[in-house]
């Protein structure tokens, strides 16, 4: 089970859990080495949160905004409660302390604003005061404009995106957004690779393949501030699982397909498209059997040429 929270990935196991940060490091908690763990669900103006307490009282935390999350914590407790009988797990309860300070602040900057009329009503009434003998002379009080240059341009809107992704093809800025991004193995071992060369890397999880091959050190695990643009195409091989991140994605200007696919299945044989089933991007799925799928011609940034089945 894993949950994703304000900035970071919480994977949580039956005798450990693993903390993902947004920049891709892992942090492995073992729940025998831990003297207790302390949670308290979202509340209006508060986060949730589950802190896991070792022995030596250091604390790592895990915290989410999402209320929907607080049945997967309360099954987590239960989860680790079940396996650790004698770990000592403790539901703090939602303090109010954090909506009054909201409240504060909505009432401070309300007091302030009607500061700021009442001061501009003063300075405009001295004025008149100080210019009232004057008959029917007219007072002007100057304005200063705020002129907008036609070629201003508004702020990109950008937000933090995270996703995982497996063997395929993904374009920026339609299957992902266009940012700058941190990318770390979660499992198995295969190639990452962008068509405009700025990537081209083996990952391998936990080193996992290098004994297999006898070549120590044999792939990466994470690779961090890669920019990608817009029609880049991203692909991975194998069986690896990649995480990627950026905090500043443009998760807005995501483009839509505009395809409507219906779901098809292939046996053995030859099969075209446009003619044996409708053009568009497709997501394959092994159903039953071995075999090898592959298109023609085959491009390496857009088609496939992979074993398929049980191993």
């Amino acid at each position: 089970m894993s949950i994703k929270g304000t900035r970071k990935e919480l994977y949580i196991g039956k005798t450990e859990c693993n903390i993902i940060t947004f920049w891709g490091n892992k942090i492995t908690i073992e729940y025998e080495d831990l003297k207790r763990i302390d949670y308290q669900y979202c509340a209006p103006g508060q986060s949730g949160y589950i802190n896991f307490i070792d022995s030596s009282g250091k604390i790592s935390q895990f915290e989410y905004k999402d209320k929907l999350n607080d049945e997967k914590i309360r099954r987590t407790v239960e989860l680790i409660h079940e396996n650790f009988p004698n770990l000592k797990i403790r539901q703090k309860e939602v303090s109010s302390s954090g909506i009054s300070l909201q409240k504060k602040k909505y009432i401070i900057l309300i007091v302030i604003f009607m500061l700021v009329i009442l001061a501009g009503i003063g300075i405009v009434f001295k004025y008149y005061i100080a210019h009232r003998n004057n008959g029917d002379s007219i007072v002007t009080i100057p304005i200063q404009g705020h002129n907008v240059p036609e070629n201003f341009e508004s702020p990109i809107e950008t937000e933090v995106f995270t996703t995982t992704l497996t063997e395929g093809h993904y374009i920026v800025g339609i299957d992902i957004p266009v940012g700058t991004y941190s990318f770390f193995s979660k499992k198995g071992c295969g190639n990452l690779i962008s068509d405009d060369g700025s990537i081209n890397e083996i990952f391998d999880y936990e080193s996992q393949v290098s004994p297999d091959i006898g070549i120590e050190n044999f792939g990466t695990e994470e690779l961090n501030n890669i920019p990608l643009t817009d029609g880049t195409i991203l692909t991975v091989t194998s069986t690896q699982e990649i995480s990627a991140g950026c905090e500043d994605g443009r998760v807005s200007e995501l483009k839509l397909r505009n395809q409507e696919l219906n779901e098809i299945e292939l046996g053995y044989g030859l099969y075209a498209a446009g003619d044996d089933f409708d053009l568009g991007t497709y997501n394959v799925t092994w159903l039953e059997g071995n075999g090898n799928i592959q298109t023609n011609p085959y491009d390496s940034d857009t088609g496939i040429n992979e074993i398929m089945g049980e191993a």
